[in-house]
Order: C-alpha cells, then sequence, then structure tokens
C-alpha cells in the first residue's frame, strides 16, 4: 500500500483510448473537493487532447509497470473505469473486484450485468461523471461490502466452471 495524497483516492484506469471519455472525467474532478483526488493511469502522449493546466487535485501517473499499478490499485478508494462501447466488458472491473474495490463504471447493459454491484453507473457528462464520484463517496462503506461480495459470487462462479472443465477433460 502507498500512502496517497487525497481524503479519497480515486484511480481513473486508462490507456487515452477512443473510448474512454478521459475529458468528461478530468472536467468532472475539477469540480470536486480538492481532498477527493483523482489519479489517472496510462501513458499521456496518447492523449488527442489534454488540458493545459489540469486541476490541483487531478495527477497523471504515466504508464504504471504492472507491480506498481497493483500497489496503486491497493492504495486508492475506488477506481473509474469507462468505455463508450456499449458491449466491452472493462478489464478495470475484473481488476477492481480482485482488490474488493468499489467502482464507477459505463452505464451499459453489459457492464451492470456483470458488475451487478459494488459499483455506481454513469453516462459520460460532465455532471453525471462528478454526481457518480460524489454518490462513490458518499456510499464507500455500502459499495466495498457489495464489491466483496460480488468477488465471492464470482470466485464460486469461476470455481463451478473450472470443475466443469476439468470433468469434460477427464472423459476426454
Amino acid at each position: 500500500m502507498r500512502k496517497l495524497k487525497g481524503r479519497i483516492n480515486l484511480l481513473f484506469i486508462c490507456s487515452y483510448a477512443a473510448d474512454e471519455p478521459y475529458e468528461a472525467v478530468i472536467e468532472a474532478a475539477a469540480g470536486l473537493p480538492e481532498d477527493i483526488r483523482v489519479y489517472i493511469t496510462g501513458n499521456f502522449k496518447k492523449a488527442s487532447r489534454l488540458p493545459a493546466n489540469l486541476p490541483l487535485n487531478i495527477e497523471l501517473t504515466g504508464f504504471l509497470p504492472l507491480e506498481e499499478f497493483e500497489i496503486m490499485l491497493r492504495s486508492v478508494d475506488a477506481t473509474i473505469d469507462l468505455t463508450t462501447r456499449k458491449d466491452c466488458l472493462v478489464c478495470g472491473a475484473y481488476e477492481s473486484v480482485a482488490v474488493e474495490k468499489p467502482m464507477i463504471l459505463s452505464d451499459t447493459i453489459a457492464l451492470r450485468h456483470s458488475f451487478h454491484t459494488g459499483a455506481v453507473y454513469t453516462i459520460h457528462s460532465t455532471a453525471a461523471l462528478q454526481k457518480a464520484m460524489l454518490d462513490l463517496v458518499d456510499r464507500k462503506e455500502e459499495l466495498t461490502a457489495q464489491v466483496k461480495h460480488l468477488k465471492k459470487e464470482k470466485t464460486v462462479a469461476w470455481e463451478k466452471q473450472r470443475q466443469l472443465f476439468e470433468r469434460y477433460l477427464s472423459e476426454l
């Protein structure tokens, strides 16, 4: 674990791809109290448009090697992983569940179905993202308990699938 700067620390898992609304996240974070910090991963040199002056509560981490990314993931209070693709299951959601961190996710059927608890779902407008961040802060304990339950649920489902697969292989 790493000591971070905010009272609440959010990790926006980002690669600056075309489907990631990073500009709206930055605009939304600009309107938050300064003690709510947003760390944005990824190689920001890939960003097509970044503001010249970032808000004081935003930190661009750059690309993080796996070990550093895992430390950061375990250190934050929650994560943000967004996509404009309606059928995309974002990897950051799985990573968040693995370390039992609540999430802010895009409001899509696919993400709501796969991560049906432990998350705040949002559209990508500045106002909606800001509201989602504040909602997560207000409900952090509740959402953390939910994501812990989701992890157990997904672990049990995976174990059942593994056993079925092993049974199938042994019958070949």
